[in-house]
């Protein structure tokens, strides 16, 4: 029999071969995959009851076929077995890790297999599999495939999106990559690898369920998008937080994701190599380790800081502001490293500026804290933030850190005041907005910079307008001696889906 009609046949859901492929009084489960008819299974009935070729991987199957799991079922409706098979895609089924119901999954996948939520294929090497799967041995049912899944320490390892040359005003194809079930939050970080000189912008972010998460030229429109990100001073790297709200606005699925990113337009016509990552992440309680970098002139210094009654009473109250939402803020290290001519940070906006070189002195394993005498720049500044959200522990770019004046004369003696500037930029570094903007919302037909868009609100439901949330756009003062350090369980929600939390 030729090798054409027996493709025919297996296209078909049956198998036209010369010897009996699954020999009567037999399911051919003693077959090999030596292209022999022993190498051929009868699929169970809610498969049609054919027969077809076993497969270890991709390359053993005939084009127009897919290597999957076929699932067989005793007369209970309980697993009893599987097998790894060639089989045409299911028409309408959703690709490797697109969401699924294992009742649903004859119809729901490609692959017609579903495990854990996620379609699934057969793979013989991690190469047949998509970015951020392994080809892993599964457990389902008491019975074990090898499969395109995750890794153990999936959680623990960034996903690598490649690096990519592009120019001003181009961008990625789209990048599809796979995040596994135990997820809750991801981050995306693109860096320019020749250093901080071009701004960066994530493009789309579709999810699972291929839902639209962010679309640059809608936000450009200054339209609001599941996810609010602006690409704003994002010269030589950019960040972005999913969800970076709570499930009201914007409902996590782990899967099949895909995202394009590029560099703005007009801002090179040289080629620009830009790095791609994805950081999955978990969620509930955990720990922000600051790198405190101390500036000259502010009678502390590296050796003193664990003692210092001031240094130590700032932190403490950080510290209590985000326990409230079980994030544990700890000093890791303390550095003398800040040089003397930035002890006071004269301009604050571009990659030029003195405090783009401040944030590039940032060591990562952590968020890098810059205290320093003062921001003078244009517009009177107590602190500032690398982004909302900032880069992920990336350190030595133009966005690594928070910077925060720190001078008495500045911020008084006391701990309080310094210790709220403090906690809203780190709020701010880990992707929290103002909750209420100081300038009036943009009325219809109205652009920014002249008034603030998005009803001059954050994304997120339950934080209000109040003055009393540290995410308020002014540092306030109160009668009793209080100043605004309030979080909400929406802002703790985002806040400790960050990566740089720690468990």
């Amino acid at each position: 029999m030729s090798r054409l009609l027996w493709i025919s046949g297996l296209l078909a859901g049956t198998a036209a071969c010369g010897a009996p492929p699954c020999p009567e009084g037999s399911d051919g489960r003693d077959g090999t995959l030596d292209g022999g008819p022993l190498a051929m299974v009868r699929l169970p009935p809610d498969l049609g009851a054919a027969c077809a070729a076993r497969c270890n991987g991709p390359d053993d199957c005939p084009p127009g076929t897919i290597c999957t799991r076929a699932r067989y079922r005793d007369e209970e409706g309980h697993t009893s077995r599987f097998e790894l098979v060639c089989l045409p895609p299911a028409a309408r089924g959703r690709a490797a890790a697109g969401a699924c119901t294992v009742a649903g999954e004859l119809e729901e996948c490609a692959s017609r297999s579903c495990h854990e939520g996620q379609c699934v294929v057969a793979c013989a090497r991690d190469a047949d599999c998509l970015v951020g799967q392994r080809c892993v041995e599964v457990s389902e049912d008491g019975f074990t495939t090898r499969l395109c899944w995750y890794a153990d320490d999936a959680l623990e390892r960034p996903i690598e999106l490649g690096t990519h040359e592009l120019r001003g005003g181009e961008a990625t194809a789209p990048l599809v990559f796979a995040v596994p079930p135990e997820t809750e939050g991801l981050g995306l970080v693109a860096e320019d690898l020749a250093g901080h000189r071009f701004p960066l912008t994530f493009v789309e972010l579709r999810d699972a369920e291929d839902v639209l998460l962010f679309d640059l030229e809608t936000i450009l429109a200054w339209q609001d998008t599941p996810i609010r990100w602006l690409p704003l001073q994002t010269h030589g790297a950019a960040a972005m937080l999913a969800p970076g709200s709570t499930e009201d606005r914007v409902r996590f699925r782990h899967g099949r994701w895909t995202l394009r990113a590029g560099v703005l337009p007009g801002s090179t016509a040289d080629s620009v190599r830009v790095r791609l990552r994805a950081l999955p992440t978990a969620a509930g309680p955990g720990s922000l380790h600051l790198n405190v970098h101390l500036a000259p002139g502010l009678g502390v210094n590296a050796a003193s800081a664990s003692t210092d009654t001031r240094l130590q009473g700032v932190l403490g109250t950080v510290e209590a502001i985000f326990q409230a939402i079980g994030l544990r803020v700890v000093a890791r290290r303390y550095l003398d490293d800040v040089e003397p001519h930035l002890s006071v940070v004269d301009s604050v906006q571009g990659p030029e500026s003195e405090a783009a070189a401040l944030l590039r002195g940032a060591v990562g394993e952590g968020l890098d804290v810059f205290l320093v005498r003062s921001i003078d720049a244009a517009t009177p500044t107590l602190g500032l933030a690398g982004g909302v959200p900032g880069p992920f522990g990336e350190p030595g770019t133009s966005h690594s850190g928070v910077i925060v004046s720190y001078d008495r004369a500045v911020v008084g003696d006391g701990t309080l005041l310094a210790a709220q500037v403090l906690a809203h930029e780190i709020g701010h570094y880990l992707g929290l907005f103002h909750n209420q903007e100081g300038s009036p919302a943009c009325a219809a037909g109205e652009r920014p910079p002249g008034c603030a868009p998005f009803g001059g609100q954050d994304p997120i439901a339950d934080t209000s307008t109040s003055d009393r949330n540290l995410m308020f756009w002014a540092l306030r003062t109160f009668e009793d001696g209080s100043v605004n350090d309030e979080l909400t369980e929406g802002q703790g929600f985002v806040l400790l889906r960050n990566p740089l939390v720690s468990r």
